[in-house]
């Protein structure tokens, strides 16, 4: 989880917002067929302002496992409903489990947008859209990969990743894969040239980018 700055409003939304009577719902969006094309469009446009991250886990996403999030919940902040600097990317965290013989069942696999609640405490949370330094709130174990509140506000910061789930074992394994992937590109370059590459590597976001900064930031500071 990493701070991830909000762009301005794209115009095609904005357009989109003077088409909605004055006390639209969200469902509106997709009730009508034309602004049911400016929702799809939006989702993309968040996808891409993320760099294809969830906002919450940083797994990859596409629009087909993710969906447009309020990051301050649509049914308790209703003048945030269509405010553009409160709608996120975030993906499906349930949908990542296939069948009943997944080695992670579903009530270990819900996380970030989905598994939110409604009654979410604007204070203690950790928003990612204006916390700047939200990396320095958290610290992982290297071992198992698991995501764990730092020395900095650690109320906030558990309040947060219990709210969303973050340390659930499918996400701690994921980042475990991300780090075996970035390995194995590491080994195609010549021992002298690794920590530079590693450097440029990890300079662009890529999933599970915050975990992967901690896990080599040793490295990187040697």
């Amino acid at each position: 989880m990493h701070y991830q700055p909000k762009t301005e409003s794209p115009a095609f939304f904005e357009d989109c917002r003077q088409q909605l009577p004055p006390d639209a719902e969200w469902h509106h969006f997709s009730d009508n067929r034309e602004l049911s094309s400016c929702k799809q469009q939006l989702h993309e446009h968040l996808i891409a302002e993320q760099s294809g991250l969830c906002i919450y886990c940083e797994r990859q996403i596409n629009r087909a496992a993710s969906h447009v999030e309020h990051v301050y919940p649509q049914s308790v902040f209703t003048d945030l409903v269509f405010d553009f600097q409160n709608l996120v990317a975030s993906c499906n965290g349930e949908s990542c489990v296939y069948d009943e013989s997944s080695d992670f069942p579903v009530r270990d696999s819900r996380s970030c947008g989905h598994r939110k609640s409604d009654d979410m405490n604007p204070v203690l949370f950790l928003n990612p859209v204006t916390e700047p330094e939200l990396e320095r709130y958290f610290v992982y174990d290297k071992q198992s990969c698991a995501i764990k509140p730092g020395t900095l506000e650690p109320a906030r910061a558990s309040y947060t990743l219990n709210l969303l789930h973050l340390d659930n074992p499918r996400l701690n394994n994921e980042r475990n894969n991300a780090r075996i992937a970035l390995n194995r590109v590491l080994s195609t370059y010549p021992p002298q040239a690794r920590k530079a590459s590693l450097n440029r590597l990890l300079a662009h976001e890529r999933p599970f980018i915050s975990f992967l900064r901690f896990n080599y930031s040793a490295l990187l500071s040697s």
